[in-house]
């Protein structure tokens, strides 16, 4: 048996073995076999940005007059694009069927190979349908004609054409009412302000009447070949301005002889008007010379053609009738 001295010597010593030898770590898992590998919960997972959401694209922003909407000026772009690429099939979805066999059909046959088409700023529009102005630029850039797209709003809310016209009058009476006159403003209203409408339930006032004949054609030798009809074309035009004057004043009357240069474009270089006689109010001569001044010509024969020619504006009897 030890003694107390020799077992707490003993003690030491085994503390002493216990701080020297190293602790067991942990033991290793052993590698897993191919059916455990098999058996493993879920596979790897390898992270893959998504796609961002596709986003709808805003229709391009156009600019439209007062009353006319984006999307009758989209159609009208379209219809015109498709044109000048020759795009048949998009110029037919864009017509009425009886236009296609028709008019339609002859513009897309010509728009893109013997003229382009620019249509103008000036859109009108009268409930379900619709007026566009359209130049036509041949060699280039020159403006040689003009043509007018009948658009009618279909049942589900497209534009279609249903005329290309060259006939200004039928265009003018495609969008306005039958009957319609433009209200006469009384007198001492200040510029801008807004025109009286017609009294709901009252029947339509009937239109001026008045006459308009262009005299003798004097075109000399130069002139372009076509001098004679494009003036006899510009009678409708002058009709219209002349209307206008008599809304005003049913004793409007008088003589205007005019004068045009033409360039060697065909297009007008300048143009001038002369009174007569009569008392022409300068509102209804500005008008007529505006409608000169859109007239478009044949190339001359030389550098230099000038036409005259005397227009005489004559009331009906008893103003209107």
């Amino acid at each position: 048996m030890l003694s107390p001295r020799s077992l707490f010597v003993l003690s030491l010593w085994l503390a002493a073995c216990a701080a020297e030898s190293p602790r067991p770590g942990p033991r290793a898992a052993p590698p897993p076999t191919a059916s455990a590998a098999d058996a493993s919960s879920d596979p790897p997972v390898t992270l893959v940005p998504s796609a961002p959401t596709a986003q709808v694209a805003e229709p391009a922003p156009v600019d439209s007059p007062p009353g006319v909407s984006p999307e009758l000026v989209r159609a009208i772009e379209a219809y015109l694009a498709a044109a000048n690429a020759g795009d048949h099939a998009a110029q037919r979805a864009g017509s009425t069927s009886e236009c296609w066999s028709k008019e339609c059909g002859s513009f897309a046959g010509q728009a893109g190979k013997k003229f382009r088409a620019e249509r103008r700023p000036t859109l009108r529009r009268h409930e379900k349908h619709a007026l566009a102005v359209v130049d036509i630029l041949c060699d280039g850039s020159r403006k040689c004609d003009l043509v007018y797209l009948l658009f009618e709003l279909t049942p589900s809310l497209s534009w279609v054409v249903v005329d290309v016209t060259e006939d200004g009058k039928k265009a003018d009476a495609w969008v306005t009412p039958a009957g319609y006159v433009e209200p006469r403003m009384p007198p001492n209203v200040p510029p801008g302000a807004p025109r009286p409408a017609q009294l709901p339930g009252s029947p339509p006032a009937a239109l001026p009447k008045g006459t308009v004949n262009i005299g003798h054609l004097d075109k000399g030798d130069t002139a372009p070949t076509n001098s004679a009809r494009v003036v006899a074309g510009l009678r409708a035009g002058f009709r219209a301005c002349y209307v206008a004057a008599l809304a005003l004043d049913a004793q409007t009357a008088g003589e205007l002889r005019i004068e045009i240069a033409v360039a060697p474009s065909g297009d007008v270089a300048d143009a001038t008007a002369k009174p007569l006689s009569g008392t022409l109010p300068p509102a209804m001569i500005e008008c007529v010379m505006r409608r000169v001044g859109a007239a478009k010509f044949d190339p001359p024969l030389s550098d230099d053609a000038t036409l005259r020619f005397p227009v005489t504006f004559s009331p009906a009897a008893g103003g209107k009738k």
